[in-house]
């Protein structure tokens, strides 16, 4: 299938805007060299690779799925039905306090950065 479309439906430039930064900004807060690279993401002529993207919606405070609803809305429908006894997976909750360590497995020994 071809996903062009579906690529140039995208909301970064929106998500941009909100924001209130300019691409130039965004550029250098992603690490990149190339402000026009910022274009032609937003205008849907490429599409950034998974650590960018990912760069990108830390930076507008979103997901991937928001970024490229219809895209992902198109690959739902290419994805077989997931067998019934499979579980559902749900998003992580972000808001949930994490402990702060895991308990030591004894079997692995002291940390590397203690003595012995």
């Amino acid at each position: 299938m071809n996903y062009q479309s579906h690529i140039a439906q995208n909301k970064l430039k929106e998500m941009r805007q909100a924001k209130g930064l300019t691409q130039g900004r965004v550029a250098r807060h992603v690490g990149l060299d190339m402000v026009n690279r910022i274009s032609y993401w937003e205008h849907g002529h490429a599409i950034p690779n998974i650590i960018n993207l990912l760069k990108l919606c830390i930076l507008y405070q979103t997901t991937p799925q928001e970024v490229y609803g219809s895209l992902t809305e198109v690959l739902k429908t290419e994805i077989c039905p997931a067998p019934k006894d499979l579980p559902q997976a749900s998003p992580p909750d972000l808001n949930k306090s994490q402990p702060e360590s895991l308990p030591a497995d004894p079997s692995l020994g002291p940390p590397a950065n203690l003595p012995r």
